[in-house]
């Protein structure tokens, strides 16, 4: 769970109790206030039926009991996503997202690493809290923070800043964006234009060195069978003659 790295931002629960069946998130907080136990905080953890329209009243059934809700971490992607958290945030909840694991074959579509896809999830997305089997990289991603945190698409703009700095296509101070994005797509057009020029070349000398080699090998068979009817012709005359 995060907050840790920031103060007084989220107040993390020693103990918290996650289940995916409502009605036993009921009767085990019932079963704190009958003994006159302290009750812990209770998120209810969803699949990917978050979606459906059913999901938010059952939430509301279990309201006040449940302090957040447990997601599968691909509801909180894309303009769905954001619904949901905009939903979860109108009702008071806190989010703890699952499950974050370090193999790449559990890691979403458009992440190459499960710290990527979990600074997303916490930077951008805003969630509170996640299952993971990695411990080490929930504190990673905490402690790390957001201040330094970029989408794919911010990254991608900073690479082409860069870029055009390094190659003098800056713009002044009063000059033309235009400008700068004209030189930066004519270079990359002429460079594209270059590799299929050479890629063509290739092909073609390959295509030649194979019917070159053709040939050559057509010639050499038509000389052998030259030469060995030129040798049966050679016996039959000499059989003649004796």
């Amino acid at each position: 769970t995060f907050g840790f790295e920031d103060v007084g931002s989220y107040d993390v629960p020693t103990l918290v109790i996650q289940c995916f069946h409502g009605p036993t998130i009921q009767k085990t907080a019932e079963a704190f206030e009958s003994n006159s136990f302290p009750s812990p905080p209770f998120i209810y953890l969803v699949n990917k039926r978050c979606h459906e329209s059913d999901f938010w009243q059952d939430v509301k059934n279990l309201h006040p009991i449940v302090s957040g809700i447990g997601p599968n971490k691909e509801c909180l992607v894309g303009e769905s996503g954001e619904e949901f958290m905009s939903q979860a945030r109108d009702n008071q909840l806190a989010v703890h997202a699952w499950t974050t694991r370090e193999e790449v074959d559990f890691v979403m579509d458009g992440f190459s690493t499960a710290e990527e896809e979990l600074r997303f999830l916490y930077c951008h997305v805003g969630i509170d809290g996640i299952f993971t089997e990695s411990v080490d990289l929930g504190v990673r991603v905490g402690v790390r923070g957001c201040d330094d945190f970029n989408l794919p698409i911010e990254l991608w703009s900073s690479y082409i800043a860069k870029y055009e700095e390094e190659k003098g296509l800056k713009k002044s101070a009063l000059g033309d964006q235009s400008c700068s994005d004209s030189a930066f797509w004519s270079n990359l057009l002429s460079w594209m234009f270059g590799l299929s020029l050479g890629m063509v070349g290739a092909f073609l000398i390959a295509k030649w060195k194979v019917n070159a080699d053709q040939k050559r090998r057509r010639t050499k068979h038509q000389s052998i069978s030259q030469d060995d009817s030129s040798a049966v012709s050679s016996t039959t005359n000499k059989n003649e003659i004796v």
